[in-house]
């Protein structure tokens, strides 16, 4: 009987648990509206992925044009990717880019407020817009992160390899 009793009292938790669960949201995943910048970086992004023939160009064309957080690069070069930036997330940027368009399906913000290590370190806002597929192309659209400094400075790409 004790045994029922508790099992019985765990599953009445569980589900007023689930219920509660799915009548509120929690405030790091409420919506918001989209950035003008923010759009125009994801936009700048993915035509340098689209449009430029070699990866390592595509990557020398992101920094120089302030589309990625700091963090992201090389500590000895600043003018290029850090090397498991390139292998790994924007090798599959660059390589799915021309799947995706700058049609921004949901934004999301996140409960990071800062990012970055040491000399790289930063505080702001962290946000995921998720970026639709093209027209006729299979799969949910992929989040990329948007970090917006402290005092109003311009928003970055700080990660992309949903794509």
């Amino acid at each position: 009987m004790n045994r029922f009793a508790f099992g019985l009292g765990l599953s009445l938790a569980l589900a007023s648990a689930a219920i509660v669960g799915t009548t509120t949201t929690p405030a790091s995943a409420q919506e918001v509206s989209p950035d003008p910048k923010a759009v125009e970086k994801i936009d700048q992004f993915l035509k340098i992925c689209v449009e430029t023939p070699t990866i390592e160009e595509a990557a020398k064309k992101v920094v120089a044009a302030n589309l990625v957080h700091k963090s992201m690069l090389d500590k000895n070069d600043n003018t290029k990717l850090n090397a498991d930036k390139m292998r790994f997330s924007f090798q599959k940027a660059y390589t799915n880019a021309k799947f995706y368009q700058t049609k921004i399906t949901r934004i999301q913000k996140a409960s990071v407020t800062a990012i970055g290590f040491k000399e790289t370190a930063e505080k702001g806002s962290l946000f995921k817009y998720w970026v639709a597929k093209k027209e006729g192309q299979a799969g949910l659209p992929a989040p990329v992160q948007v970090f917006f400094p402290e005092g109003g400075g311009e928003p970055v790409l700080n990660d992309f390899g949903s794509f």
